[in-house]
């Protein structure tokens, strides 16, 4: 057993942006204060976190580590596997998107809703091929991510193993991590925090950059050059991470904490989350990653829906 506190000041990166929100509503504020250190890194510091976040992961998602575990004659495709996890997620993690979408009438109507729900569902229950899977945390947050104090080297260190498995990387772990980044910045966005928006920015811009460029040297067969063809191992993962980004992200615009008191939402403010202005941002972002997911892969990567795809800033750069 590690004890977290054993390893030094260590925040995690939640905690690091934690005055934005994304807290849950158990944990007290006074726990939850950003440091003031963190806060006054230089911008360079979010890069080299950035970089190293990436490249761990890229590493770990390879071929080469899948392989190491599959042809283990200890270990095998059944190494670390949760048997009734998934049934667990589709209950509590899943299914209750469906009405969640259908609070934002003024985003999507409720037959968009159903149908844009199911997308997610069958992505989720479907059973990936061996060529879609890898090594993962199973639980890729950004509560994960332990990052020091040292402005020129950061340490970064990965914790709570507990899911890890043989799953989802590019369209599962980074998927589900960047969502949270994303939320993240939209959270500085509504609220004016210029500094912490740029932070995340390069955080996300190196993070991906480094998975992609690491995951080449890797031998990753789902990086693409170009339109990928409909048919193709590229256009299943990247649809599958478009939809399981916006699973996360609508999941977490509830879970999570996210404080606003912007007149722009109306005085008092709404007591229901789906009247935060801000909460309607979050959801209909997510909503955009839905949408243009398609409804199998040849939508996908329809000639104008591909272009449009090309306006994300996150998922899309990993491959």
């Amino acid at each position: 057993m590690l004890i977290v506190s054993d390893i030094g000041p260590l925040p995690n990166l939640s905690e690091i942006f934690s005055s934005l929100g994304g807290y849950t509503p158990i944990v007290s504020l006074a726990s939850v204060s950003a440091p003031k250190y963190a806060l006054g890194m230089p911008l360079g510091y979010y890069a080299i976190v950035g970089r190293k976040i990436g490249s761990f992961f890229a590493r770990l998602h390879s071929p080469s580590s899948l392989s190491c575990i599959v042809n283990s004659p200890h270990h095998g495709t059944e190494f670390l596997s949760h048997p009734t996890m998934r049934d667990i997620v589709l209950d509590h993690a899943i299914r209750p998107l469906k009405d969640q979408l259908e609070l934002f009438p003024q985003i999507l109507p409720a037959s968009e809703a159903k149908i844009l729900y199911q997308r997610v569902e069958d992505n989720f229950v479907r059973s990936p091929p061996m060529n879609e899977r890898a090594m993962i945390l199973g639980d890729c947050w950004t509560g994960a991510i332990l990052v020091g104090t040292i402005e020129d080297d950061p340490t970064v260190g990965v914790i709570d193993w507990e899911f890890a498995s043989i799953g989802r990387g590019v369209d599962g772990d980074m998927a589900q991590f960047l969502a949270h980044l994303q939320l993240f910045q939209l959270a500085a966005s509504w609220h004016e925090q210029s500094n912490q928006h740029r932070a995340l920015e390069i955080l996300t811009g190196e993070l991906t950059t480094a998975y992609r460029r690491q995951s080449i040297t890797e031998g990753a067969k789902w990086v693409r050059e170009g339109k990928p063809a409909a048919d193709s191992l590229q256009a299943r993962m990247m649809r599958s991470a478009f939809l399981g980004c916006a699973a996360e992200m609508i999941n977490c615009a509830f879970w999570k904490v996210w404080p606003c008191e912007s007149p722009s939402c109306g005085t008092p403010h709404p007591t229901e989350q789906e009247g935060c202005k801000l909460i309607q941002q979050m959801v209909e972002r997510a909503v955009w990653y839905l949408r243009l997911a398609g409804g199998d892969e040849t939508e996908f990567v329809r000639e104008e829906n591909w272009l449009a795809t090309q306006a994300d800033g996150y998922i899309g750069r990993l491959f």
